[in-house]
């Protein structure tokens, strides 16, 4: 009975920052963005990556695409799942039959001090509408 108190009493101080991102502690935001038709998820997923790595150069706080699945039109940087790692974490997931995507950024800091959430997945939304539209005006020149 009492190692059942005890491993109880010790599963929130072992989950905590699971459960306090879980219940909306994370700095998050989140965008959608259209997919012109001439672009594929696979280019869309380009897109991202690249536009990523270009804020990742400008600020360090953006973290490098840890995940990549084109047959299932997701991408993750910085181990997107994990709960309490500071930084710009995305995940973007494509939705080809509704031609869109779907971009969400944890922006958490230490001690989940926002780092900027809305002004950052505006950003990354941003650049990723210029590499997309980009990507679209090349493949309707070929």
């Amino acid at each position: 009975m009492r190692l059942a108190l005890l491993l109880l009493s010790l599963t929130p101080a072992m989950t905590g920052c699971a459960v306090f991102e879980a219940l909306g502690g994370m700095p998050y935001a989140e965008k959608t963005v259209r997919l012109p038709q001439a672009v594929s998820a696979a280019t869309a997923l380009d897109c991202v990556a690249s536009s990523v790595q270009s804020l990742r150069e400008g600020r360090g706080t953006w973290m490098a695409v840890s995940r990549r699945d084109d047959a299932q039109g997701l991408l993750e940087t910085g181990n997107y799942p994990e709960s309490n790692l500071a930084g710009f974490r995305v995940r973007a997931r494509v939705d080809e039959p509704r031609r869109q995507m779907r971009l969400q950024l944890k922006a958490g800091g230490p001690y989940y001090i926002d780092l900027g959430a809305k002004p950052g997945v505006a950003e990354l939304a941003m650049a990723v509408d210029t590499c997309l539209a980009a990507a679209a005006a090349q493949r309707e020149h070929s």
